[in-house]
């Protein structure tokens, strides 16, 4: 599998890379975790008039059609920029959804508006077990004349509070299959019964408790098939877990090149302590890590985009890219001792936000048994053909 870079793709990566030096710096990235929004709106509206927001969306809905391995490039770069934004919530997690499986009329409602920047979504799935399984969905939607009625509490909601609508992952019939009997629902905010809490995570950003008091919500908000919603919510999340692990190494590529910088400025018994074996080999393991993720997350986006069978490949990616954001904070702190730990370095920034990408979208436990799961099945197969 070639996973060399187009022209275009490599015209993406450097302008972005250049947008979003200029615009994001780590003092805005500072700045906003202190801000009641969590994100620049301004910025936000700068990405939906480069193209950004509509690249894996098709050109009926102002969309530039662009692939995952697209997607994975622009995740990269903003990782390495800690870009605060609702990107992934709403273009990602929850419009994907509505493109694989919303009815035209969805479609046309709600698909230009997120191309825009003028739309927001949540995606509300996590539950108390914080479990990305579709056996953990309990909270239920239960048909009532023209309504369904939705009763339960989601957890990990990102960006609820700006969220013009909800997609929330229902149960609406128990089934042997435990990815059977899953709906996805349209719940505009400000509806009746909807209440947020505020929880905010390690990296600062806004994390929402959602509770779901017997909100109602009209039939037409249905998204997909009734009882077959996990289907297309797969695909999303899949895709959304191979960016985060985009997203990932773009943050341990900038803790490397800061490490690098202070190896060359701190000196030490009269030498930079780059001069010192035990740094180098802290800042050449990392540099090992971070591109041993790289071609697993590019694998798994090459294999999203050409609809090869991926599961393996995106648990895979975000398997090691979890270990990876540990093992690069961890090593990027050993190099800046105690300066890192400080509130006003940066290296605090990045270990933070590698520390919360790391349970984004399933940690690396999680993913180590789908990679078991599909061994298995794997060796079934071969079993069989025997």
């Amino acid at each position: 599998m070639d996973l060399t870079f187009s022209e275009s793709q490599e015209l993406l990566r450097k302008a972005a890379h250049e947008f979003l030096d200029e615009e994001c710096p780590a003092s805005f990235v500072r700045d906003l975790e202190e801000t009641s929004e969590g994100y620049s709106l301004e910025l936000w509206h700068k990405m939906a008039d480069l193209g950004w927001l509509g690249l894996g969306y098709p050109e009926e809905y102002g969309g530039a059609e662009r692939d995952v391995v697209d997607l994975a490039i622009l995740f990269e770069e903003m990782g390495y920029a800690l870009l605060p934004s609702p990107y992934s919530s709403t273009v990602v997690q929850s419009g994907l959804p509505l493109l694989i499986a919303g009815t035209n009329q969805q479609k046309e409602r709600f698909l230009p508006g997120i191309v825009n920047g003028d739309t927001l979504f949540s995606l509300a799935v996590l539950e108390p077990t914080t479990s990305y399984n579709p056996e953990d969905i309990t909270a239920s939607a239960i048909a009532d004349g023209q309504d369904y009625v939705i009763k339960g509490t989601k957890l990990f909601v990102h960006n609820a509070h700006l969220a013009n609508w909800i997609l929330c992952v229902t149960r609406t019939q128990e089934s042997s299959q435990d990815c059977k009997g899953i709906s996805l629902f349209l719940v505009e905010s400000g509806s009746k019964g909807l209440e947020c809490t505020l929880t905010r995570d390690i990296a600062g950003r806004q994390m929402y408790e959602v509770q779901f008091d017997s909100v109602r919500v009209p039939k037409e908000n249905l998204v997909g098939e009734l009882h077959q919603g996990w289907e297309s919510l797969a695909k999303a999340l899949d895709i959304a877990t191979t960016l985060q692990s985009a997203e990932i190494a773009g943050i341990c590529k900038k803790v490397l090149e800061i490490s690098v910088d202070w190896a060359k400025q701190r000196v030490q018994f009269d030498k930079p302590i780059g001069f010192f074996q035990a740094v180098q080999h802290k800042c050449v393991n990392m540099q090992v890590k971070i591109e041993e993720t790289k071609v697993l997350v590019y694998t798994a986006a090459a294999r999203l985009s050409q609809g090869l069978p991926s599961r393996m490949a995106v648990a895979q990616a975000k398997a090691f890219a979890g270990d990876t954001a540990q093992y690069v904070a961890y090593e990027g702190h050993q190099v800046f001792a105690g300066t890192g730990f400080m509130q006003d370095h940066d290296m605090q920034l990045y270990s933070r936000r590698l520390k919360a990408a790391e349970f984004d979208m399933g940690d690396a436990d999680f993913h180590r048994k789908t990679i078991t799961e599909e061994l298995a099945s794997s060796s079934q197969q071969l079993t069989l053909l025997q």
